[in-house]
């Protein structure tokens, strides 16, 4: 047999198993890609940090009517860190419930 014709066989059998392996692994990749979510605005510039506590203010609201909004200004529930307020709408809220060992103090 040729030795140029040996060369050419395993030269197209190493491209034939490339493209395979590098089709399967780009394969897994899409999948673990589609599983992060991008392109939602709501969490563009989101904190991702654990807060030291998170306070829920459960005192009663000084308003006469049962819908005031004077009751959730400022909010109702934040986040401390560093011994300073931070408000909700600053983080990933949903990161950190799964990230953080973190439970909502209560306070009246």
């Amino acid at each position: 047999m040729n030795k140029w014709l040996v060369i050419g066989i395993v030269a197209v059998l190493f491209l034939v198993v490339g493209l395979v392996i590098g089709s399967v692994l780009y394969s897994q990749n899409i999948n673990q890609l589609k599983k992060i979510p991008y392109g939602d605005d709501r969490l563009v510039g989101k904190l991702r940090i654990c807060p030291d506590a998170w306070v829920e203010n459960k005192m009663p609201c000084p308003c006469v009517t049962d819908n005031c909004s004077e009751c959730d200004n400022p909010p109702r529930q934040y986040f401390i860190i560093d011994e300073k307020r931070r408000e909700l709408n600053e983080f990933d809220v949903n990161w950190v419930n799964q990230t953080c060992n973190i439970t909502k103090k209560i306070v009246y």
